[in-house]
Parts: structure tokens; sequence; C-alpha cells
């Protein structure tokens, strides 16, 4: 063996390492948010029908707005007076929650690094917690 292959092997098992630690972690990442991401849409999901009940129980707004949530993985809310619509919708395969309507957007569950938390951020890379979507969305909704 020489010095030159000895360094050789060296660097290319510090290589397999590399990708084996890599592979490793996008494994446990993925657990993490096949985990975590559906009790985080479910949280978001719970906010938005108590808002609306919340607000259809406002003396004058009884039944503003109309509430499907037949499917466990979408919710539709409808603002009668003013044509408005939200729809939120889950979706599990690509890790993100879909926002279409009055209020568009995309919103993906990302693992916080260093930790074993898992987030919702927005389009921007920024935390976007569940009460802080459900509020923009129920204010654009109702075009406040």
């Amino acid at each position: 063996m020489s010095d030159w292959s000895n360094d050789a092997a060296r660097r290319i098992q510090r290589k397999r390492d590399d990708a084996r630690i890599k592979s490793e972690k996008a494994l446990q990442e993925d657990k993490l948010l096949n985990l975590n991401s559906s009790a985080l849409w479910q949280q978001l999901r719970d906010l938005l029908i108590q808002m609306s009940n919340d607000f259809n129980s406002e003396p004058g707004f009884q039944d503003a707005l109309l509430l499907d949530k037949k499917n466990s993985a979408e919710l539709r809310i409808e603002y009668s007076e003013a044509d408005a619509k939200l729809c939120a919708s889950f979706d599990a395969e690509r890790q993100s929650i879909i926002l279409s309507g009055n209020l568009t957007g995309v919103y993906k569950f990302k693992v916080i690094p260093g930790t074993r938390d898992v987030s919702i951020v927005d389009s921007n890379g920024m935390s976007a917690p569940p009460h802080e979507i459900a509020k923009k969305a129920m204010d654009k909704l109702l075009g406040l």
C-alpha cells in the first residue's frame, strides 16, 4: 500500500460515510414529517372550524359561514354574504397545506434544524403557526 492509495481509500470512505449520514438524516426527517404533519393540519383545520362557529354565533351573523367538513383532508368555508370561499386542503404526499379561494397559498411542513420538531412554513420559508394561518385566511375570507 502506498500513501496515495491509503489517502484515496480514506477520502472515499469519508464520502460513503457522509452519504450514509445524509440518507439516514433524510429518512429521519421523513418519519418526523409523516408523524407530525397530520397533527398540525388537524390543529389548523380545528381552528378554522372553531373560528367559523364563533363568527356564526355573533348576533346578526348566524349561518353566515357555511362549512363543508366531510373530508378530513379538506375544509371548505363559504361566506354567503360576499360570495367568498376558502378551501384548505392537506396533501400528505407533498407534505403541504394548500389554500385556495379568496386566499391562495401553499404552506410546507419542515423539520426545525437541530430539533425533532416540525413547523409549517410559508413560501418565503418563514414559520407560520396554525393560529396565524387561520387568522389570515379568515380575515381574507371576510374581506377584512
